[in-house]
């Protein structure tokens, strides 16, 4: 993950294995690609931290319309915007495929919370770079939060590498609200680690009734 000057992420490896280029010039022109993007990204992250202006410039409908297609662009030429677009399209499938090797039991229901995850993520990506919608960030603080609750599944009550890990205060007082027809048996750090795990299922699967259907642009 390389950040820019403004800290806006751009997920652009392009050394990783998963893109097996054909040749250094593929590459070279990928990544003139990528700047041109991350060009648009530091400009528009500009914008949004400027304060507003007074003064309204007087534009006719055909200047609003050229410059509208120019923003969904992101400003690059119609040839370059293609080119982009099918870089982007093989860097999904490079994920997915390397992301679908990485499973390896894929027997039980803990492979489904992965694959939901990956999937959020991989849509927080696209709505951090991609989405014009002007409720875009709070979409994507849903999703966010989605994919930390998940997090919090898949580990268990946890939410770090260290099994052993947990925050210092879990409150106990208010866990009957957070009952479960069927749950884990086996939680090594006691009811604190039941709770929040949970708390989390239960807090995961209220924020996607609530909310999933309004994550599309």
């Amino acid at each position: 993950m390389k950040k820019n000057s403004n800290n806006t992420a751009y997920d652009y490896d392009l050394d990783s294995p998963e893109w097996q280029w054909r040749d250094e010039a593929e590459k070279q022109e990928a990544q003139r690609l990528f700047a041109l993007e991350a060009q648009w990204q530091c400009r528009m992250a500009a914008l949004r931290a400027a304060p507003c202006s007074e003064a309204v410039e007087e534009t006719t409908i055909e200047q609003d319309v050229a410059e509208m297609h120019k923003a969904f662009r992101h400003d690059m030429s119609p040839e370059d915007w293609t080119a982009f677009q099918k870089l982007i399209h093989r860097q999904k499938i490079a994920k997915w495929q390397t992301f679908i090797g990485s499973i390896m039991g894929d027997y039980d229901y803990s492979e489904i919370f992965v694959l939901l995850q990956f999937k959020i993520d991989r849509m927080i990506d696209y709505w951090r770079q991609f989405s014009h919608l002007t409720n875009g960030d709070r979409i994507r603080s849903q999703m966010e939060l989605a994919s930390r609750l998940l997090q919090i599944v898949i580990k268990q009550g946890n939410e770090n590498q260290d099994i052993e890990f947990l925050p210092q205060y879990v409150n106990l007082r208010n866990e009957a609200r957070s009952e479960m027809r069927y749950c884990p048996e086996s939680f090594l750090l006691g009811k604190r680690q039941e709770v929040r795990f949970r708390k989390a299922y239960n807090l995961l699967f209220k924020l996607l009734q609530e909310n999933i259907l309004h994550w599309w642009d």
